[in-house]
């Protein structure tokens, strides 16, 4: 089984004004198969996650150095295959879960800017728990996140 995610309109103005400067962002990727259960909890039947970068350069978007179709509109995504070890039945309904997060900085990185600005490389690590609680915010602010479901048709 193959599946090629996609997240559609998923850069906010803020996140892609940072790629367009320079900055790369951690893109995270979990997929995850379900089977669903009436009156039940979906079964996982399998899972994956994928860890990539996704960057501007040169006037357009890469993920992982290969280029992306022009514009931020749909971030194409690397397919994932699954070896399933029973073949589904013609009853069996599978989903795909799809959550995708998108950080272009880290709270590492803002304290190592918010150090640098202040006070020097000396003082970092006497950082406060409200200091690095605040920089986590932060970076967590400029973080993106989204997830869908998408039911499997089989192929024909």
């Amino acid at each position: 089984m193959v599946v090629r995610p996609e997240a559609h309109t998923f850069l906010t103005p803020e996140l892609d004004r940072l790629l367009r400067l320079g900055l790369a962002g951690r893109l995270e990727v979990e997929l995850t198969l379900l089977r669903r259960r009436k009156l039940w909890f979906d079964e996982q039947v399998d899972s994956a996650k994928l860890t990539q970068v996704l960057s501007f350069s040169k006037g357009e978007y890469l993920l992982d150095g290969r280029a992306l179709p022009p514009g931020a509109s749909v971030l194409e995504l690397e397919r994932t295959a699954w070896t399933l070890k029973d073949s589904p039945q013609s009853s069996d309904s599978l989903v795909v879960q799809v959550d995708v997060r998108l950080q272009v900085v880290t709270a590492a990185s803002l304290g190592k800017v918010a150090t640098w600005l202040t006070q020097g490389e000396s003082m970092g690590e006497e950082r406060s728990a409200v200091s690095r609680n605040l920089l986590r915010t932060v970076a967590e602010d400029l973080t993106r996140g989204a997830s869908g479901r998408c039911d499997v048709s089989p192929a024909q």
